[in-house]
């Protein structure tokens, strides 16, 4: 366990390295971060997993996130982007994957997962976790739509949303909801 600890830590390292070089965080600011996160991942290594850690952790790193968009906007300072924001935004990518892996029958945590990727502008990413959102939740007809909506108003692909609208019509065949969007969108 203190090993997977002390390796996430240390693949943490060059970011951490950035945020202090570029000033974004001060020397006691990157102590206290990594205090934080050693304490974080010690709790995502636990035998039993609580999908409260997790949130808890993605809810961290989003805040990270918001304070050093902050402190950019305050210095001017718009360098090494890729290296520090890119870095942790993989990261909460990757925990709200597990989590949703752990604990998929929350449709919360998908939904906000694809919050968070549309904020981050990766469209992608968000039809990737439509598709296996609806692998688990089949018979839920909002996301469906939810997913249909996304390719067509968003992202402008038609067939997309005409696949989706078809294959959520294969698994709901009687359902007037899905009809009655499949006429209006397409």
């Amino acid at each position: 366990m203190a090993e997977i600890v002390q390796q996430n830590l240390e693949s943490m390292i060059p970011e951490l390295e950035q945020i202090q070089r570029v000033e974004l965080l001060s020397e006691v600011e990157v102590k206290q971060l990594i205090k934080n996160r050693k304490k974080l991942e010690y709790r995502l290594q636990k035998r039993e997993k609580r999908k409260e850690d997790f949130l808890e952790y993605i809810q961290y790193e989003l805040a990270l996130l918001a304070l050093l968009e902050m402190r950019r906007e305050k210095t001017g300072y718009f360098h090494k982007k890729d290296e520090i924001e890119f870095a942790i935004a993989k990261r909460i990518n990757r925990m709200f994957r597990i989590t949703e892996h752990r604990f998929g029958h929350e449709i919360k945590i998908w939904l906000s997962h694809i919050d968070f990727l549309k904020k981050m502008k990766w469209d992608a990413a968000v039809g990737r976790i439509y598709r296996r959102m609806l692998k688990v939740h089949v018979h839920e007809i909002g996301l469906w739509v939810a997913a249909a909506k996304y390719e067509m108003e968003e992202c402008g692909r038609s067939e997309n949303a005409r696949q989706v609208m078809f294959e959520a019509l294969r698994f709901h065949p009687k359902s007037q909801t899905l009809y009655r969007e499949t006429h209006e969108d397409l």
